[in-house]
């Protein structure tokens, strides 16, 4: 409204000028120039005026867009959580003879997805056959159907260059062999030939395996079914289970 008033008012003034030099033909020419400078000016102004209006327009139209963005981004998330566990549930098919750990008490089999070995972790290492752990139960190791609370059946993978070993976790001891070729349990240390490099299986598990000169070696089971052997094939396939 101020710039419309402005423009009227000029306008009035200009033409109070242009009839003031109608009847003074006498006024110099000087005066006709400062008209059509006033002229330009009042034009300019309009000009500006629209403009502004304008401005203002796409102001109102941005503070409008970032409100809307605003709303949008603090919009709660649909909770999708339900749909995730019906999917999941729904796509992973157990397979229990297979994929077993066991439980707080490590008395009671439960199902599990299937671990990779990995130093710096605790497992339990499964006969993948017929389920059996491997523990060190009253210094000897052997194979156990159950594994007791005390920790026996829970040995720690450790990296040496790549080559990994397994202590056990209560008596601090590494998996290691006697010259008779029986695996025991018995000593803080390995020696170069008793480091397993754990190979996978094509129809799950791994293989542990050892390098003897240029020929590899690895754990088997004795024909008491109870203790561990070295065998010059590939041995029996353990699932790692993870602690």
């Amino acid at each position: 409204m101020d710039s419309l008033n402005t423009v009227t008012l000029e306008s009035s003034s200009q033409d109070s000028l242009r009839t003031r030099l109608e009847n003074h033909p006498q006024l110099s020419l000087e005066s006709a120039d400062v008209l059509g400078l006033i002229n330009t000016i009042s034009q300019l102004k309009a000009t500006i005026s629209k403009m502004e209006n304008t401005i203002f327009r796409m102001d109102n139209a941005i503070v409008n867009i970032e409100d809307a963005v605003s709303k949008n981004e603090h919009k709660p998330e649909e909770d999708n959580t339900a749909s995730l566990v019906e999917f999941n549930i729904s796509t992973v098919e157990p397979n229990t003879s297979t994929h077993t750990a066991v439980s707080k008490d490590h008395l009671s089999p439960i199902t599990s997805r299937e671990t990779v070995p990995w130093a710096d972790q605790t497992f339990m290492i499964r006969d993948r056959g017929d389920g059996r752990f491997i523990t060190l139960k009253d210094g000897n190791l052997q194979l156990e159907d159950k594994v007791t609370g005390g920790g026996g059946g829970h040995l720690i993978c450790i990296n040496r260059n790549g080559w990994f070993g397994f202590r056990n976790s209560v008596s601090g001891t590494f998996i290691g062999h006697d010259s008779q070729g029986k695996f025991r349990c018995k000593v803080s240390h390995h020696l170069s030939h008793e480091w397993f490099s754990p190979r996978a299986h094509p129809d799950g598990g791994y293989w542990l395996m050892m390098l003897h000169g240029d020929a590899w070696r690895a754990i088997g089971i004795a024909e008491n079914k109870r203790e561990l052997v070295e065998v010059h094939d590939n041995g029996i396939a353990w699932d790692f289970v993870k602690v």
